[in-house]
């Protein structure tokens, strides 16, 4: 297969400088900032003049070029092109836009890897073009793009399916208890100090060699809200140094930018200092006791922001924080249907593993 500089099949048009005391989120032309590539569209807009030049359109292919360079084919409204962002056109006797969507990812990459930073990693317009791609004729182009595109869509909805699922879980709490800050539906209130057991979590001395790497999971704000397994676990001598909760125990981080976040211990565990956790006691499900908690983010955040540097909520403010205690059999029959969600779950997430490994299978054959 042909190689070729991505500059002899593309051109690169690198953003404005925009005026940034004329940007506002209420009057103007939408904008669009290197934060705004990975959400797909931007609540930024620009009241001042402007050359269409920079307008980008639906369809068009975005690079960031500080931090991470990452490249997306806008989707929004149109929108202004800010400095820091490279749009990237195909030349279209050459190379299929589609294409290039699905051949540069691998390419950013490894120039991303080997670019020197101090603080933040910058992109020139220039190494992009000057990289080479393996480039078919323009017809498997477009196979190769539309086979790609395919597993693509087929991934990306069976994500969004898995996202549908946690929003039904929250629809049908609110529908059976209320809105447990609010507490419309007058449910009887208590400490959380009430509910359960209380505890805050260590870490076992890293210096003492033995504390790591056995099967016990330890868990860190990293792996709350995550679907991934848990990276770190002790050994049991790490757990004679540790803090532990029963399987079914809810975590909550309490300090830092990830302040909020939830889990549920699904066996025994570990946790270190960043995090609370309620062993609930019998007037409490289990699953109920993590949604509860869910919703609970929003209080725990603005009382920890309380702090004039780290976001931080300690135990003690933690266990005075009062939440809703309705009838256990009502708890219970939302579990129910927790547990028959997440059973539906497990068979999506085994369906997305598969599509994920297929998309990066056609990757590899492509384009490594």
């Amino acid at each position: 297969m042909e190689k070729v500089k991505v500059g002899e099949v593309a051109e690169a048009l690198t953003g404005f400088p925009f005026d940034s005391k004329l940007f506002n989120e209420s009057d103007g032309f939408p904008l669009i900032r290197i934060r705004n590539l990975k959400e797909g569209k931007t609540d930024t807009l620009y009241n001042g003049k402007f050359d269409k030049f920079f307008v980008v359109k639906k369809g068009d292919l975005l690079i960031g070029m500080d931090g991470e360079f990452n490249l997306v084919e806008w989707k929004w409204e149109d929108a202004l092109l800010n400095q820091r962002i490279m749009k990237l056109v195909a030349k279209e006797k050459l190379a299929s836009k589609k294409y290039l969507k699905y051949a540069l990812p691998n390419i950013l990459k490894r120039i991303e890897d080997a670019t020197p930073f101090v603080t933040v990693k910058h992109l020139s317009h220039k190494k992009v073009l000057d990289s080479s791609i393996s480039l078919p004729n323009l017809q498997t182009q477009q196979k190769i793009a539309s086979i790609l595109e395919q597993a693509d869509e087929a991934r990306q909805k069976r994500k969004q399916a898995n996202q549908l699922t946690e929003q039904f879980l929250q629809s049908a709490f609110i529908e059976m208890f209320g809105d447990p800050v609010r507490n419309e539906k007058k449910w009887e209130v208590i400490a959380i100090k009430e509910s359960g057991n209380v505890l805050t979590g260590t870490t076992p001395p890293s210096k003492n060699a033995g504390m790591f790497g056995g099967k016990i999971p330890f868990i860190t704000p990293g792996d709350l809200e995550s679907e991934e397994p848990n990276k770190r676990f002790v050994t049991k001598e790490g757990l004679e140094n540790s803090r532990t909760v029963r399987e079914g125990a809810v975590f909550v981080c309490c300090i830092g930018a990830t302040i909020g976040k939830v889990g549920r211990a699904k066996k025994l565990s570990a946790f270190n200092q960043q995090i609370n956790s309620i062993e609930w006691n019998k007037n409490y499900n289990d699953l109920f006791g993590e949604m509860l908690m869910r919703f609970m983010k929003p209080i725990i955040v603005a009382k920890g922001g309380n702090s004039t540097t780290l976001p931080i909520l300690n135990k003690g403010n933690f266990e005075k924080l009062t939440i809703i205690k309705p009838p256990l059999s009502l708890q219970q029959k939302f579990a129910s249907l927790v547990e028959r969600v997440e059973n539906l779950r497990a068979k999506q997430r085994a369906s997305e593993t598969a599509l994920e490994n297929l998309f990066q299978s056609l990757m590899q054959k492509y384009f490594e």
